[in-house]
């Protein structure tokens, strides 16, 4: 249904992701 809002909580989603395991790493 709204199609935008779902895709910017998905890239930041995969943002926290990707922060989360550069500061684990």
């Amino acid at each position: 249904m709204c199609k935008e809002a779902f895709c910017r909580s998905f890239i930041h989603f995969m943002c926290l992701k990707t922060f989360f395991f550069e500061m684990t790493k």
